[in-house]
């Protein structure tokens, strides 16, 4: 890895487990994007979750890579994927693209890890890089 801000962007989450990529995409591409998904939430049907862990005020549209052409590009983008291939390798995979939109009086998720489900002994390499 070359590229000093992604390197300085990994070192922090060496450091501090997390890092802000400031000003990754314009706000007219972040209004666009919220556009479309309250587009999938009334053509879905999506409403609000209905157990605990997913949150009873919270709407989640999952498989957004299905989506179109504007979503296919959220873990292919220029100032996040070398971040991500840093924490993974290159060729990492997508497991999930999906938005979490939580409304008024939903209550706090639990904390886990969403690696939880692979038997593997903590701690261990990565195997998952979540971006939000």
């Amino acid at each position: 890895m070359t590229d000093p801000k992604a390197v300085g962007h990994l070192e922090r989450i060496a450091r501090d487990g997390y890092t802000v990529v400031e000003n990754a995409f314009s706000a007219d591409e972040a209004d666009a994007i919220l556009d479309d998904l309250a587009r999938l939430e009334r053509d879905l049907g999506i409403d609000f979750a209905r157990n605990d862990f997913e949150g009873r005020r919270t709407k989640r549209v999952y498989n957004l890579l299905a989506h179109g052409e504007r979503f296919e590009a959220i873990p292919v983008h220029p100032a996040v994927l070398p971040i991500v291939e840093g924490v993974l390798d290159a060729g990492c995979l997508v497991s999930s693209l999906s938005s979490i939109a939580i409304h008024p009086g939903e209550c706090a998720q639990p904390i886990h890890a969403d690696d939880q489900l692979l038997p593997l002994a903590k701690p261990h390499v990565a195997t998952v890089c979540n971006t939000m």
